[in-house]
């Protein structure tokens, strides 16, 4: 998949992670008939809200987060992708699949989640960096504009992306705009 005129973000691969593999005949686990590009309208950003395991390895942290969403029953990670605190870039739920991180709203919404708690700590400029390169790459490639860029707030009851998150997200959708001209 290309987008024209921006380099595709370097993504560690799920078998770099060690990622267990989807339960596919989960009810959550919903596969798209239609081409990605008809599906996707929007990108929703996430923190994993936890400080406690920031010290550990982010490949058992990001194993960690999919073995949870699999007990709750998600059949697999419930995030497209996830970025840790260094700014490296994780494949999590294959983009053909519909994702598992907004309740009743999860069609044709991309899930990008941050790893740490952005109510107690604030985003590093790699987090940021990636961000703006993740989502402003499948802003273009997806043809979604800027003010589909939300946080997990903006649909849903909840704290999350936490403050530090939603303060930046001005800042990523100018970065968005600017980038892709959308």
């Amino acid at each position: 998949m290309g987008s024209m005129g921006l380099k595709k973000p370097k993504i560690i691969l799920r078998k770099e992670w060690d990622a267990l593999p989807p339960e596919r005949n989960n009810a959550n686990y919903f596969l798209y008939s239609r081409d990605i590009r008809e599906v996707y309208y929007s990108i929703v950003l996430h923190h994993s809200a936890d400080l406690a395991n920031l010290v550990q390895d982010p490949k058992a942290i990001i194993r960690g987060i999919q073995e949870e969403h699999m007990r709750r029953g998600y059949g697999d990670i419930g995030y497209h992708y996830v970025i840790d605190r260094q700014g490296n870039v994780y494949q999590g739920r294959l983009l053909p699949v519909r994702g598992c991180h907004v309740y009743r709203g999860n069609t044709g919404r991309m899930g990008i989640c941050v790893l740490g708690n952005y109510e107690a700590q604030e985003l590093k400029e790699s987090q940021q960096d990636a961000l703006v390169e993740l989502v402003a790459w499948w802003a273009q490639y997806l043809h979604i504009t800027s003010d589909q860029i939300l946080g997990h707030c903006d649909l849903n009851a909840t704290a999350c992306p936490g403050i530090h998150i939603r303060s930046f997200l001005p800042l990523l959708k100018k970065a968005v705009k600017n980038k892709v001209n959308i």
